[in-house]
């Protein structure tokens, strides 16, 4: 009797523990070591009192179906009823009031629910976990959306904490073993405990800023601490930029429970990005924008609940910075020669033949082996490079400091100059890019592509905005077509002159020469050009002459074209190295069918007499060069630089010869306005071509096939046209096709010309002078005169 009296005190002393332990209302009141003594007491049969407990509450349920929860909540502790596998199987969980469960196979998953009393948050504490074992804690909303998790390795206490609630919600808490963790015998504990909302928050020192018209000015590079103290609150900034900017946006330090979501609208109130992500996971928008004022709006989601916090906004800037491509001849070179390094393209204040000279000698190149499209300098022993100096600026802004030529070798110094003005940096913001331009646009892409990623690095923008000037355009197409992933770093491009089809003055260049639009220095550019595969890759493509052939056959009064294959294969058109010429076809196939992402823009030059091609006349055996109705920009024609498909976004034409393209104030003026995101076409600037413009040329070419000798007059002054001869007349441009000399005049004057007298015996051959005016409906017939 003595022992029954004994367990029954022990029992009762047990319970009064029991009761005060289920009144306490804080987590340190619910102590561990209680447990672990309640659950170790035995009875004289061996069962322990937890298990005792888990029959009483067993015996609430009637017919093994789940406790009202009335019954549940009146019982000292609850405990699971299998099977608790779903949300609507779910256990009943009380605040305060402990739970017990067991995870007693592998893979078994146990749910709880609880019901919010009211506005606040919601602490989950999972113990007792067994020894050895390793079980994780969730918690979902009625949508079964997760809102928070515990998930540490081993058999320490899990806890959630933080979890925002609103009133007679539904939660639900879930018990499962990781991996194949389980214990058959041995319980967990699981204990909730309600928290009622702060005092309602005080408005930060933003506020009153819940509508777009009430956003708050911030600075570039701030973090602003605020918060919403009410789920309906919203909070509007605005941030200004004056350059196209990458705009950088992170909100962070979101408490459990919270679900918070940014939204960027631009200036016209139109939302332009957003950041959505679940539960309290930071958010971030990454938006490359044009000029303007943006709004920032910060704003608990739908399926947040409230909870005391203090966020934190990141707002930053970012420039996205231009790079300033050249084309072919516009970027100054240096050459290494005996230890010793020098300017060679253009370069030093030499004689024009030295410099000339120099060029042929040190420029030329030839092909690594015979038949290869890799080429080498022809002279052994020295090395060419671009001229890096000032981070590239000097090498493109001017191409020479040779005073002789200085004038006419501007090439992006007042572009450069201008961007500076309206807030770009150079080597921040504003980066140019120096090649050697006698290369294949293959083998310059990697330099490209290290600008780029230069220029990201050193901005910290995620774009780069590219104005290219001729070929430039065409390693932008290379670069972006080669390499798709750069596309995506690129917020628009901007081409100037560029000849997207190729251009017949490179087939004249390597035929005959080019003078690059400095005076008698045609054999120069005919040395340069020989075996230049950048040449090459100018060269009129297969897509140009099916829209215009540039090469034509004349016999007894009929022309006929010849076809791209004829160009290739026949002898009296061909150009000699092949090689060469299949590396242009194969470019130009990717170049003019395939599209790229980003936005692109085109400036097309125009009212120069340009070269469209050669006719070759059979009687005489010369191929005679044919111009347009200067359409052109006097080195590209028109159907080549307006080229496009449509992943260009707009055209703009201007009346200007190409090598002045990058230095005219309107285009300058222009290309700024595209930068700045703004479409509207500038003072100077036309969005449709021109139709006529003023031209006149003269075309002339003896008979005998030789040089015609000739001395042309202009304001009383003669000068004999010969390609040794250096001088030069103003409002003249002189070119040499072989024995075909063009004489085009650039300022309306009238000239005239005379015959030299042959001091050689021979027969005499006549001089064939043609001119070609807009003052005449159709060509000028042939002027003759005699040689003596």
């Amino acid at each position: 009797m003595w022992n029954t009296v004994k367990r029954t005190a022990n029992l009762l002393l047990l319970l009064v523990l029991l009761i005060t332990s289920l009144g306490s209302t804080g987590w340190a009141k619910q102590t561990k070591p209680f447990v672990e003594e309640l659950v170790n007491q035995t009875s004289s049969d061996g069962q322990s009192t937890l298990e005792q407990q888990a029959n009483a509450f067993a015996k609430r349920i009637p017919d093994g179906k789940k406790p009202k929860e009335s019954d549940a909540e009146a019982a000292p502790a609850t405990f699971e009823v299998e099977p608790n596998d779903t949300v609507k199987k779910a256990d009943w969980l009380f605040a305060w009031k402990d739970a017990y469960g067991k995870i007693g196979k592998n893979g078994d998953v146990d749910y709880w629910k609880i019901k919010a009393p009211g506005s606040g948050s919601l602490k989950i504490w999972l113990g007792q976990i067994p020894s050895g074992q390793n079980y994780d804690l969730y918690v979902f909303d009625q949508e079964e959306r997760e809102l928070g998790r515990s998930d540490h390795n081993g058999s320490v206490d899990e806890r959630v904490e933080g979890i925002g609630t609103e009133k007679n919600t539904w939660y639900y808490v879930m018990v499962r073993g990781k991996g194949d963790a389980f214990d058959k015998r041995n319980y967990y504990r699981l204990k909730a405990e309600f928290l009622s909302p702060h005092t309602e928050m005080k408005p930060d020192g933003y506020e009153p800023n819940n509508q777009i018209q009430d956003s708050q000015t911030i600075e570039n590079h701030r973090v602003i601490e605020a918060n919403a103290h009410a789920l309906s609150d919203v909070d509007f900034y605005r941030i200004d930029v004056s350059l196209a900017s990458t705009i950088d946006l992170s909100l962070a330090n979101i408490p459990e429970g919270m679900d918070m979501d940014l939204y960027l609208y631009d200036k016209q109130q139109k939302q332009v990005a957003k950041s959505e992500k679940a539960r309290n996971a930071a958010e971030q928008i990454i938006y490359n924008g044009d000029p303007g004022t943006y709004y920032i709006k910060v704003a608990p989601s739908k399926r947040s609940v409230l909870t005391a916090h203090t966020y934190k906004l990141n707002v930053h800037a970012y420039t996205i910075p231009v790079i300033l491509i050249p084309g072919i001849g516009g970027s100054r070179l240096a050459v290494k020669e005996n230890g010793q390094v020098s300017e060679v393209w253009l370069g030093g204040n030499l004689a024009l033949d030295m410099l000339e000279a120099r060029h042929q000698r040190v420029l030329a190149l030839r092909p690594k082996t015979p038949g290869s499209i890799q080429v080498v300098p022809k002279t052994e022993g020295i090395e060419v490079f671009p001229d890096q100096t000032d981070d590239g600026f000097r090498g493109i802004e001017y191409l020479t400091s040779n005073e002789l030529l200085r004038q006419m070798a501007e090439q992006y110094y007042s572009m450069s100059q201008h961007l500076q003005q309206i807030g770009y940096e150079k080597q921040k913001t504003l980066f140019a890019v120096v090649y050697d331009w006698r290369y294949s646009n293959s083998d310059n892409t990697k330099i490209l592509k290290d600008k780029m990623n230069e220029a990201l690095e050193k901005s910290r923008a995620k774009q780069v905005q590219l104005v290219a000037h001729s070929m430039g355009g065409l390693l932008v197409k290379e670069t972006l077509l080669s390499n798709p992933s750069y596309q995506s770093k690129t917020k628009r491009i901007i081409y100037m002159g560029t000849p997207f089809l190729g251009s017949p003055l490179s087939y004249q260049a390597i035929k005959f020469g080019y003078n690059f639009s400095i005076p008698f220095f045609t054999e120069s550019g005919q040395a340069i050009a020989e075996y230049s595969p950048a040449v090459y890759e100018l060269l009129p493509s297969k897509k140009y002459v099916e829209i215009q052939p540039f090469l034509r056959f004349f016999s007894k009064g009929d022309s006929r074209p010849f076809s791209y294959e004829e160009f290739l294969t026949d002898d009296r058109v061909r150009l000699e190295y092949q090689p060469l010429v299949r590396l242009s076809a194969k470019q130009h196939g990717k170049w003019d069918s395939k599209k790229i992402n980003p936005p692109q823009y085109i400036v097309v030059g125009q009212g120069q007499t340009t070269l469209l091609g050669y006719e070759f006349n059979h009687s005489l055996q010369l191929l005679i060069p044919f111009y347009d109705q200067a359409g052109g920009d006097g080195t590209v024609p028109f159907i080549s630089a307006n080229y496009s498909q449509s992943d260009v976004k707009k055209k703009y034409y201007v009346n200007e010869g190409h090598s002045r393209l990058m230095r005219n104030p309107h285009v300058i003026q222009q290309v700024s306005h595209l930068l700045l995101g703004m479409e509207d076409v500038q003072t100077g600037i036309s969005a449709t071509p021109q139709k006529s413009h003023s031209y006149t040329y003269y075309m002339i070419y003896r008979e005998d096939g030789e040089l015609p000798d000739i001395t042309v007059t202009k304001d009383g002054k003669p000068i004999q046209l010969l390609k040794e001869n250096k001088e030069e007349l103003d409002g003249l441009r002189v070119e040499y096709h072989g024995s075909v000399i063009v004489v085009h005049v650039t300022d309306d004057q009238k000239i005239r010309f005379s015959a030299v007298e042959r001091s050689s015996i021979g027969r005499k051959s006549k001089i064939i002078v043609q001119k070609f005016s807009s003052d005449f409906s159709e060509k000028n017939g042939p002027t003759e005169l005699h040689s003596y």
